[in-house]
C-alpha cells in the first residue's frame, strides 16, 4: 500500500513536476533556517538600542537646527538665506543618510560591496544564460537539453564548487592570497564560457550522441569552481574594510545591493 502511494501518488507528482522537489527541499532548508535564527540568535542591535540611536540623530538635528537660527538671527538677511539653504541640505543629507545609511560608509566598504554585488550578479546571470540557451530545440541547431538534464548539470557544477571551498581555495588564500584568487576565477569563468558558441557544434545527438555533453560538463564544473573563489574574497573584504562599522549592519546592505 505504501509503495502503490509513492509510486502513483507522491511520486507521481515529482515526476510530472521536475522543478518540485529540489525547489521543496530549498524551501525547507529556508524554513528550518528561519526558525533556528528566530528561536536561537541574539538580537544585535535590540529594540531599546535602536531608539537610543534613532533618539540620538533627533537630537542632532534639533541642535542643528538651533544653531541655524541663532546664526540667522546675527548674520542678517543675505547671510540668513545661505544660512537656510545649508540648514536645508543638511536636513536633506541627514534624512537621506538616516534610511541610507551606506551611503556614510568609507569608499573601500562601498568599493567591495559593489565588488560582491556585480559578482553575485554575474554569476546569476551566467546561470540563467547557459539555462536558457541550452533548452533550444535541437531543430533550431541548439542543444534542446530536458530539465532533468539540466538538473544534473547543475548536480555537477555543484561539486566543482564544493571541491573548490574545501580544497584549493583556503590554501590558494594562504599561497597567493584574496587579489590572486578572485583573479584566477573570473578568469576561470571567461576561459570557459566565452567559447560557448563552439560548443554549439556539437549540438547534433545523432552525430555526437553523449560526446557533446562533454564540454558543457567540463564548463558547469569549472565555472562554478572558479565563482567559488570570487564570491568568499569580496565577503572578507566587505568585513575586513567594515572595521569599526557594524558589520550586521554592512553584510544585510551588501546583500541587499547584490539582490538588487
Amino acid at each position: 500500500t505504501v509503495a502503490c502511494f509513492l509510486d502513483h501518488g507522491v511520486l507521481r507528482v515529482f515526476r510530472s513536476n521536475p522543478y518540485l522537489l529540489p525547489n521543496a527541499v530549498f524551501s525547507a532548508f529556508a524554513c528550518m533556517v528561519w526558525l533556528l535564527v528566530f528561536f536561537f540568535l541574539p538580537e544585535s542591535l535590540p529594540y531599546e538600542a535602536r531608539q537610543a540611536r534613532r533618539a540620538a540623530v533627533e537630537a542632532a538635528k534639533e541642535l542643528k537646527l538651533e544653531e541655524d537660527r541663532a546664526a540667522m538671527a546675527e548674520e542678517g538677511t543675505a547671510e540668513a538665506d545661505g544660512a537656510r539653504v545649508k540648514a536645508t541640505s543638511y536636513f536633506s543629507y541627514a534624512s537621506l543618510t538616516f534610511q541610507l545609511p551606506f551611503l556614510t560608509y568609507p569608499s573601500s566598504v562601498l568599493r567591495a560591496m559593489a565588488a560582491y554585488a556585480l559578482c553575485v550578479g554575474y554569476v546569476i546571470s551566467t546561470v540563467q544564460n547557459i539555462v536558457l540557451l541550452y533548452q533550444i530545440p535541437v531543430s533550431q541547431h541548439g542543444f534542446g537539453l530536458s530539465p532533468g538534464t539540466l538538473g544534473m548539470l547543475q548536480n555537477c557544477a555543484a561539486v566543482g564548487l564544493l571541491v573548490t571551498q574545501l580544497c584549493f581555495y583556503p590554501r590558494l588564500v594562504q599561497m597567493k592570497g584574496y587579489r590572486w584568487c578572485i583573479w584566477l576565477g573570473l578568469s576561470g569563468v571567461l576561459i570557459v564560457t566565452l567559447p560557448m558558441p563552439l560548443y554549439g557544434l556539437l549540438y547534433d545527438p545523432n552525430k555526437f550522441a553523449v560526446v557533446r555533453m562533454v564540454p558543457l560538463v567540463l564548463m558547469m564544473v569549472t565555472q562554478q569552481a572558479a565563482f567559488g573563489f570570487c564570491t568568499p574574497t569580496t565577503m572578507v573584504w566587505i568585513n575586513r574594510f567594515s572595521e569599526g562599522l557594524d558589520r550586521g549592519e554592512v553584510n544585510g546592505w551588501a546583500n541587499s545591493i547584490a539582490a538588487l
